[in-house]
């Protein structure tokens, strides 16, 4: 349990809202001790450690509904009065339903808390060493990216009898390896648990890429079947986790829309947000409603089978939360891609002349209806013929739309890996292996 005087806070400003009138209250506190070593040029830059408390509130009156952000009590409980005047002014929910009646029973999730990491110090150090070392020994001439770790309490109160709360530890690695500015590479690795943290593996990934990447080659843009790599799927799956979130199908901002129980990706494709993976770096026992958690298959072999909903987006769908909360728009927790049985090197001999993507970056969208979009493909981009690796290329952009990706995804890999590094366009962790893709299109950048 978080200390006594978190339990507090949050419980005391959900009471303090009934009392200035609000018909009902939700207050989130997150208190996160976080440190962070950044590095480059083969050498520590900085080390900094920060506390911080974010104070968010849900209130609700007469079907209107606000939220609001604070750093401390003092300056959430002054603002109270001057929300309850405020809300007089805001339009009416037209799908507006009461937050979910507690108390709930919430399943212990293994793995998400280390003692080991709310305590590390020093050896973070020899970690970055470490990992530096690597990238070096794989290849690299000059390395950068920094090592995160920290604690997160978490405590959630509503007026509906939800009181409870979760702790949870985290720690990930990014680095970047350079042999030259043409040649370079990506890596990264998170955790819960210090015991499965591999930072020297981020290391060794984003030297060998840079150092394969020196060799270069030129091929056209057009239509190619290629490998997406750990990285590159996961912000692949957060653009798709994205439009699976019943607020942006609501808003026309999704390429799911209407297309609930339709078939629309391969046999190949099952797709779970699964907050209670052990161990996962985005798992959660509660949502922000107060819900308990579960697994929520999204995709099953193919086929659309729910969006993933708060209470209030459950209502306008007439259907049931899915523990997603988000009191305003619900999301995923944790990305979870069904692995298949053939090993990265297998997925490359079923190329006779394609590509590897390494990771994806910068996706934006040209039609969110259709899910037509382009994305910077970088940190190693390489030609593959008859299997083999054959050269890296540049200039080409990643350009085509989810819905294709998915009907097109013919292998997915048995190496997963949970991924959570600082491109990921949604910033949802994913459990995911590689993927072969049939018929991906590359244009040059610009168009």
């Amino acid at each position: 349990m978080v200390k006594a005087d978190l339990t507090d806070e949050a419980g005391g400003l959900v009471r303090n809202a009934l009392n200035v009138g609000f018909d009902e209250a939700a207050v989130k506190v997150i208190e996160t001790v976080e440190s962070q070593i950044r590095f480059s040029n083969n050498s520590i830059d900085i080390a900094k450690k920060w506390i911080s408390r974010r104070i968010n509130i849900f209130v609700a009156k007469d079907g209107r509904m606000a939220v609001s952000t604070f750093e401390d009590a003092k300056a959430a409980q002054r603002s109270l009065e001057k929300l309850r005047s405020y809300i007089t002014l805001l339009p009416i929910h037209e799908n507006y339903e009461c937050l979910p009646r507690g108390p709930f029973k919430y399943k212990k999730i293994e793995g998400i808390y280390d003692p080991k990491i709310a305590e590390l110090s020093n050896e973070a150090v020899d970690m970055v060493k470490t990992t530096i070392s690597s990238a070096l020994n794989a290849g690299a001439v000059r390395v950068a990216g920094s090592l995160r770790w920290g604690v997160n309490k978490i405590y959630l109160a509503t007026s509906r009898s939800v009181r409870t709360d979760t702790k949870e530890t985290f720690i990930n690695v990014d680095v970047r390896s350079f042999v030259n500015s043409e040649a370079t590479g990506h890596g990264d690795r998170c955790s819960r648990l210090l015991k499965d943290f591999e930072p020297e593996e981020a290391g060794r990934e984003s030297g060998e890429v840079a150092r394969m990447s020196t060799k270069k080659g030129k091929i056209d843009p057009g239509v190619y079947d290629t490998v997406f790599h750990h990285a590159a799927v996961a912000n692949i799956l957060n653009n798709i986790a994205m439009a699976a979130s019943a607020f942006y199908v609501s808003a026309g901002f999704s390429f799911f829309k209407g297309r609930l129980g339709q078939k629309i990706a391969s046999d190949k494709v099952t797709l779970i947000d699964n907050p209670l993976y052990p161990g996962g770096f985005g798992s959660r026992p509660f949502d922000d409603e107060g819900v308990p958690t579960r697994k929520t298959i999204i995709i099953k072999e193919g086929h659309l089978k729910t969006f993933l909903h708060n209470r209030l987006t459950a209502k306008e769908f007439n259907t049931e939360t899915t523990a997603n909360a988000g009191w305003i728009s619900p999301s995923a927790w944790q990305i979870e891609l069904k692995t298949g049985d053939s090993p990265i090197d297998e997925l490359l001999s079923l190329i006779s002349k394609g590509l590897v993507v390494m990771n994806a970056t910068y996706t934006r969208f040209q039609n969110y209806q259709t899910g037509e979009f382009s994305s910077i493909i970088r940190d190693g981009v390489f030609y593959v013929e008859n299997g083999d690796i054959k050269f890296s290329v540049r200039n080409l952009r990643l350009s085509d739309s989810f819905l294709n990706i998915l009907k097109n995804i013919v292998e997915t890999g048995k190496e997963k890996r949970q991924i959570y590094h600082w491109w990921l366009e949604q910033g949802i962790p994913v459990i995911a292996p590689p993927i072969l893709v049939r018929n991906v299109k590359f244009t040059t950048p610009g168009k």
